[in-house]
């Protein structure tokens, strides 16, 4: 990967920094990483960097050095890495929970996601598709297929727009 970004790119990382209250301290490179996963893989831009954002204040360790895990179940972290992946998108991504803890796999897996429950949104919601497949990815079950609410990634990532 050509490493050196782009002037839209730079202002993209810069709005992205910017529009992430929570940001902690965030690697410019990481997403440069994912600005050029979103057009690879055809994501919104702006959403895998909002996604990051929600999920783990754009960081890829915790602030003791840790992995970033979440969502425990008694001792079990089911969510691993920036975007917070659960097992069964690991599972359907074929990552490792190693691999989940590292950007760029789990971001892929992420888009990856979207795109795969995307004709099922195509189905349910024809005028927004994109949005309602991102809610089902981020959280089926407080979503529900709504085919008028999008999740906090997707508003925030209305938010990074310029």
């Amino acid at each position: 990967m050509d490493y050196e970004p782009t002037l839209d790119e730079r202002q993209q990382v810069e709005r992205y920094i910017a529009v992430c209250e929570q940001a902690d301290d965030p690697d410019p490179f990481d997403l440069l990483s994912l600005i050029r996963i979103e057009r690879q893989t055809g994501t919104r831009p702006g959403l895998l960097a909002a996604t990051w954002c929600v999920e783990a204040s754009m960081r890829t360790t915790m602030k003791d050095g840790g992995p970033v895990l979440g969502d425990w179940r008694g001792r079990v972290a089911m969510a691993r890495g920036p975007f917070q992946l659960w097992p069964e998108h690991r599972r359907a991504c074929g990552l490792s929970d190693a691999d989940a803890l590292e950007l760029e796999p789990s971001a892929r897996c992420y888009a990856a996601r979207i795109l795969s429950v995307t004709p099922r949104a195509r189905q349910r919601c024809p005028r927004s598709v994109e949005r309602t497949a991102e809610a089902a990815v981020a959280n089926v079950a407080k979503y529900r297929w709504s085919c008028t609410v999008g999740s906090k990634h997707w508003q925030l990532a209305q938010e990074m727009e310029p």
